[in-house]
């Protein structure tokens, strides 16, 4: 078992009394952090209203009726849920998978004015067999991912996928996002992101070892090992935890933040990282402590 450390404490910098971002060449990792976090707080907070319609979505997904009391008693009524959105999503989903993925060409490649069309369709063929490729090798498709986001815009009104590369695989891969990982920014005009949001933030979780095998990468800013087990025990409970426990809750299951995603093994246990993207900027920050990746 590793020893227990713990990051030290960066200075938190009052951005208002800050050169503007794009004036310095580099970002310091205290600025970095203290912009992404009061970042990530801002969009939160405008998110709320988002999660609670979203229990709401659930409740009526799942056919869950609140359960009542005849008036003056303590016998129940019945409560007895029709499932008819459940229903409704499942009948057209099936639909979106035939009208998406019944052509096997079910993306396309164009050459730019003078380009040369030939090399495109060889472009085109490598991409499709390394994104078949990294999919395969994380045991789905992308087929599944994007019919996993499809549910959720069905379910939430938003879904999407995320493209990024895999360095291990060297290769590009699609991952179905959870649309409750999502923050966008509250200024967002457009269902398009690159349009309008100044920045969107991706929260997603990584054990202990996926994160220790990013030093052999130099532009990541990985922590000892036993900084990672230190972090590794401080759970960052988020608004979006308690959507995913109703969510849970509705099924019949039991969901415990900061339990159940947790593993005996300590090099699976899960660490949060905010992902925060802008056109001019990427930056990882752990737990809410340590910026991991900055540029």
């Amino acid at each position: 078992m590793p020893k227990l450390e713990y990051p030290p404490e960066l200075e938190k910098l009052n951005l208002e009394e800050e050169p503007y971002a794009f004036s310095q060449k580099d970002i310091s990792d205290a600025y970095a952090l203290t912009q992404v976090m009061r970042t990530f707080e801002h969009y939160e907070m405008f998110r709320r209203t988002h999660d609670a319609r979203w229990n709401l979505n659930d409740k009526l997904y799942y056919a869950y009726v609140e359960p009542k009391v005849w008036p003056g008693s303590n016998v129940p009524r019945a409560s007895i849920g029709s499932h008819l959105i459940f229903e409704q999503i499942m009948a057209i989903y099936p639909s979106i998978a035939q009208a998406m993925f019944s052509d096997p060409e079910w993306f396309t490649l164009e050459a730019g004015f003078g380009g040369d069309p030939q090399a495109i369709r060889a472009q085109k063929a490598h991409l499709e067999y390394a994104l078949e490729f990294s999919a395969a090798a994380r045991g789905t498709s992308t087929d599944n991912q994007f019919m996993l986001g499809f549910l959720s815009a069905l379910l939430y009104g938003n879904g999407g996928v995320m493209v990024e590369y895999n360095a291990d695989l060297k290769a590009p891969e699609i991952t179905w996002v959870d649309t409750r990982d999502v923050y966008v920014d509250p200024f967002c005009r457009t269902p398009s992101f690159q349009e309008s949001a100044r920045s969107i933030i991706v929260r997603k979780f990584m054990s202990v070892s996926e994160i220790a095998k990013l030093r052999g990468d130099d532009r990541m800013n990985v922590p000892s090992d036993a900084v990672l087990n230190g972090l590794a025990g401080q759970f960052q409970f988020r608004q979006a935890d308690s959507t995913k426990a109703v969510q849970e809750s509705l099924r019949g299951n039991v969901y415990l933040p900061g339990v159940t995603s947790q593993n005996p093994l300590p090099d699976d246990k899960q660490l949060e990282v905010l992902v925060y993207f802008s056109k001019t900027q990427i930056i990882w920050v752990l737990n809410g402590k340590h910026v991991l990746y900055n540029e």
